[in-house]
């Protein structure tokens, strides 16, 4: 079932284009980014987004289903994002980078000791990420402001497991000096 639910996140990114140079609006977006938000304001956020999911739960599964949702919804501090050719790379603070083609393909990404697949797609002038193993995916789509120093992060994580899917949308402000990254790391 949670199978089915990973193979259904996968359709939006289905059938991949054919690799192409990174489009000149995603190099705008690219470079460091900080939180709008403290941490505790992020951690409140994405708190309240996994409550009003886990409220809908058996009241057994409900510590259950948090502490396993708390683990995966991470309140990055920083973010940065690289483009190179058709390789996209965005690394949420010290965890390692997501590494991708931008074409929708898959690629094994492996953290805190396990393996997700990892996909990136370039959709309607937004970078769309999504994470996911059997028990679920997360979906961050990055959007930037049109003055190009605000970047939206709005994340979606479901799975066959849950009511609904937590989602939470937070903000993120050039860095001083927030020129992009000259590499994607392999």
């Amino acid at each position: 079932m949670a199978t089915a639910c990973v193979a259904a996140a996968w359709v939006f990114l289905a059938a991949p284009a054919p690799a192409q140079d990174v489009p000149a609006e995603l190099e705008r977006l690219t470079g460091s980014w900080t939180s709008a938000a403290t941490p505790e304001e992020a951690q409140a956020i994405i708190g309240s987004a996994i409550d009003a999911t886990v409220a809908e739960m058996f009241f057994l599964k409900r510590p259950f289903a948090r502490r396993k949702l708390q683990n995966i919804a991470v309140a990055c501090s920083a973010l940065d994002i690289a483009a190179e050719g058709t390789r996209v790379s965005v690394t949420c603070d010290e965890r390692p980078p997501v590494v991708d083609e931008l074409d929708g393909g898959t690629t094994d990404y492996r953290t805190e000791g396990e393996t997700f697949q990892a996909a990136h797609a370039w959709d309607d002038g937004r970078l769309v990420q999504a994470i996911g193993n059997r028990d679920g995916v997360r979906r961050n789509v990055y959007d930037l402001s049109e003055d190009g120093n605000t970047l939206t992060l709005q994340v979606s994580i479901s799975s066959d497991r849950l009511p609904k899917a937590v989602t939470w949308t937070r903000e993120f402000r050039r860095a001083a000096g927030g020129g992009a990254p000259t590499t994607v790391a392999p």
